[in-house]
């Protein structure tokens, strides 16, 4: 079950920030996801999507997974920061 987001859209200027930085697509980031997770199977692309358009938010997990991928800190994925500012 997807949950609604809240309405912060910092996380999802970041996840967008962050992967863009790096250079992988949205597969290649759930991808990256299902490795951290041992999922069977990556996240849709369409699922990371709209997590990047503020949809929904992604499980507590999912986002600890994706503090590990970046290698930085929730708090870096989910508030407001100036790296992200300045590459707009």
């Amino acid at each position: 079950m997807r949950k609604k987001a809240i309405n912060n859209s910092n996380f999802s200027e970041n996840l967008r920030f962050y992967r863009t930085k790096n250079e992988w697509s949205v597969q290649e980031l759930g991808e990256k996801i299902q490795n951290v997770l041992q999922l069977e199977a990556a996240y849709a692309r369409n699922t990371i999507t709209d997590w990047e358009n503020n949809r929904y938010e992604p499980p507590m997990a999912v986002i600890i997974a994706l503090s590990q991928i970046f290698a930085i800190t929730v708090d870096e994925l989910i508030l407001k920061h100036n790296e992200c500012e300045e590459q707009k």
